[in-house]
């Protein structure tokens, strides 16, 4: 059985073994970003569309379409396969050990509290560099509270819904 996905101009085909394969593959990623690629193949190619399922899985448009279009040409296997790798940043293994412990230890609502854990508790300072970088240039920091960030995080998801992403049939 071939189900028929459409996105624009594009047609995707599913054929019962690879959606079998997506399935196996949905059970066993244990990182959100491989469930989320597998699932959103998975809910294209049972009918839904790419704005359905851009908000089913909380993912923008474009990146539903930038994954349709990876499966679409590099097939299955080039798809599935996962070569990023993190980057660890200054901090070394004793050191994100004892971070690990501490998130499991204490609840952080945002990044910038983490960041000063780790400035206060093993020495290590993130800013510094962006901070030296940014004095020898004419950029100048402006506070924002974080309800203005979520008006603009809003309006660009109204442009790139209304504007960018759109699709002539």
């Amino acid at each position: 059985m071939i189900e028929n996905i459409y996105f624009c101009a594009m047609n995707i085909s599913l054929s019962s073994t690879e959606i079998a394969i997506l399935e196996r593959y949905q059970r066993n990623f244990s990182d959100r970003r491989s469930y989320v690629k597998v699932t959103c193949i998975l809910m294209i190619g049972k009918g839904l569309s790419p704005k359905e399922v851009s908000d089913y899985l909380d993912i923008d448009d474009s990146t539903v379409y930038r994954y349709a279009d990876s499966y679409h040409e590099d097939g299955l296997e080039v798809y599935l396969q996962t070569d990023y790798k993190g980057y660890w940043g200054m901090l070394s293994c004793v050191h994100i050990s004892e971070l690990r412990r501490e998130l499991n230890r204490s609840l952080y609502t945002e990044a910038q509290s983490v960041a000063v854990w780790i400035k206060e508790r093993l020495g290590i300072d993130y800013t510094l560099q962006e901070t030296e970088w940014l004095e020898t240039t004419k950029i100048k920091l402006v506070f924002l509270p974080p309800y203005f960030l979520n008006l603009i995080e809003r309006l660009w998801k109204f442009l790139r819904e209304k504007v960018i992403n759109t699709c002539l049939y």
